[in-house]
Order: structure tokens, then sequence, then C-alpha cells
């Protein structure tokens, strides 16, 4: 049972544009952060894998997260509401 819901909703996912999206643009966050010319740290001396500079891309990645998460539950909350299984 669980198996089959788990790959429905796989399935349910995968074709919406909102999924594919949303993964074209972690992943380009994801090569930005980690692009060498772009310099979060503060300070002249600091190095670029120094505890400011991760801690800073760690909370923006984990902001997007969150944001791009809430893509993924409108889509079965508005399924529910539309199909009226609340």
């Amino acid at each position: 049972m669980l198996k089959k819901l788990i790959g429905f909703e796989i399935r349910f996912h995968t074709r919406q544009v909102g999924f594919w999206v949303t993964v074209a643009v972690m992943v380009s966050i994801g090569i930005l952060m980690m692009a060498p010319f772009i310099n979060l740290s503060v300070g002249e001396r600091i190095k670029a894998n120094g505890a400011t500079g991760t801690a800073i891309r760690i909370a923006a990645l984990s902001l997007g997260s969150l944001f791009f998460g809430a893509v993924f539950v409108v889509s079965g909350v508005m399924r529910d509401h539309v199909h009226k299984s609340l």
C-alpha cells in the first residue's frame, strides 16, 4: 500500500511544471553557491570556507527550501480540497 502511494505521489509531482521549475532553481542556486566568483564572506581575510560564509549559504538554502517545499504541499492540499477528502 505504501509503495503504491509513494509511486503515485512521485508520478503526480513529476508531471507538474512547478516541480521542474523548483528543481531547476534549486540546482542553479546550488551551483551559484559553489561558484568561486561569488564571495559571501565578511572582511578581508576570511577564507572562502570560513564559518560566516558557510552559515550564510546554509541559511539561504534553508529559507529557500521552505518556500520551494510549499510548492509540493500546495498541490496536495488543493487536490484534497477539490475532491473534498478533508
